[in-house]
């Protein structure tokens, strides 16, 4: 199951919401928890469906217009089922459990007070929310707008070391730890340049040992900065071993580049030039093959791929001189094409009239029989490699 966050810092903005609709299509969550949407609670309906998220509650914004700050909504399929506890403009706290029965937790979505004067408030409702119900697996994520060492911050005047003390204190007491990350080490930028950048791991997740060892797979993953001065974080709980390239992204081979005479003679040569171990050669030349067809093909989908691995190898180098001014045109570069993509498949079946009847329906949602396996298998390509969705 995988659980998204992030601060979008307001969906009013076209870029941001072509760049949430790229994050849900390429990372597929179940759930999703959004702050800072600065958006009403009636402004929110447009989102129900989104990537299959049939189900939303939200927490409006404060003010109007220029002055509109906060608000958070939290969004899920209908793969698990989610119980309300408790919401407030800082916090949603939920029970999600499997369709099944068979496993449920607790979790909680946290948008830290911002203001210098009430981030003590944060831990303050840290400590009620650990009290207030039983549930022994607990996940509590999202923006603190705090940090909990000195080391999680670039830039800028230091860290009050009272508040990463009490901080810690209270994370301590409340029996959570930090689940630890993949990726780019800050999740906040304020997108200056040389002496005047400022960054800070301001985003996380925290968990209790009983959850920990509910999903001892589980994985956080720091994503691209993209539309927002914070980036998504992915909570992935069952991680699969893929092979991968630059940026992480899955590596698949295209039965398409059979058709192109260049192909096999740029394979042998790719293969005979790999590692002796079979994963590295794979995988070596699959990144090869990669690149080949880029060159060979090019379109609008491989070069969005192509920009958003840039994008994530220059975060590195963000506090570089001129760097900042690169990933700023490649962002720029990005929204064009996102824009300028295909139309997503919800936005295309919102138009297109119901052929599916009722009947039709219960026949495709009942249980499969063993018949229905053995012919579905029977009618695969030999080439292909369905993953456990199909």
């Amino acid at each position: 199951m995988k659980t998204l966050f992030w601060n979008c810092h307001g969906l009013g903005n076209r870029r941001t919401v072509r760049a949430l609709k790229e994050l849900c299509k390429i990372q597929d969550p179940t759930c999703l928890f959004l702050m800072e949407r600065k958006r009403k609670d009636h402004e929110m309906n447009r989102w129900q469906g989104l990537a299959g998220m049939t189900n939303i509650i939200s927490v409006s914004c404060e003010g109007d217009g220029c002055r509109r700050a906060g608000g958070v909504a939290f969004l899920w399929k209908n793969d698990v089922n989610v119980s309300l506890l408790s919401h407030s403009l800082n916090h949603m706290d939920f029970i999600i459990s499997l369709k099944d029965g068979s496993l449920s937790w607790r979790a909680t979505g946290i948008y830290g007070y911002p203001e210098q004067n009430r981030k003590r408030l944060t831990w303050d409702l840290l400590r009620t929310l650990a009290g207030f119900h039983a549930q022994p697996a607990w996940m509590v994520f999202g923006d603190f707008n705090l940090t909990l060492s000195e080391a999680e911050k670039f830039g800028g005047a230091a860290p009050t070391l009272g508040l990463q003390e009490m901080f810690r204190e209270v994370v301590q007491s409340c029996n959570l730890k930090d689940m630890g990350f993949e990726g780019h080490k800050y999740t906040w930028r304020n997108n200056q340049e040389g002496e005047d950048l400022i960054m800070a791991r301001l985003d996380r997740c925290f968990v209790t040992p009983t959850w920990a060892d509910l999903f001892p797979q589980a994985k956080a993953l720091h994503l691209s900065f993209f539309a927002s001065d914070h980036l998504p974080i992915l909570i992935d709980t069952c991680p699969r071993r893929s092979i991968r390239g630059r940026g992480g992204r899955v590596l698949r081979f295209e039965e398409c580049w059979l058709r192109d005479e260049e192909c096999p003679t740029m394979l042998t040569e790719l293969w005979n030039r790999g590692a002796t171990d079979p994963y590295d050669r794979v995988n070596s030349c699959l990144v090869g093959l990669k690149r080949w067809a880029k060159r060979r093909f090019g379109n609008v989908p491989m070069e969005i791929k192509d920009t958003k691995e840039k994008l994530q190898e220059l975060q590195e180098h963000i506090h570089e001189d001129g760097v900042l001014a690169n990933i700023k045109n490649l962002e720029d570069r990005l929204d064009d094409l996102l824009e300028s993509s295909p139309m997503a498949v919800e936005e295309i079946c919102d138009v297109v009239r119901n052929r599916v009847s009722e009947a039709m329906f219960g026949v495709l949602d009942g249980d499969y029989t063993q018949k229905d396996v053995y012919e579905a298998l029977n009618q695969m390509k030999p080439t292909a490699a369905p993953g456990p969705d199909g």
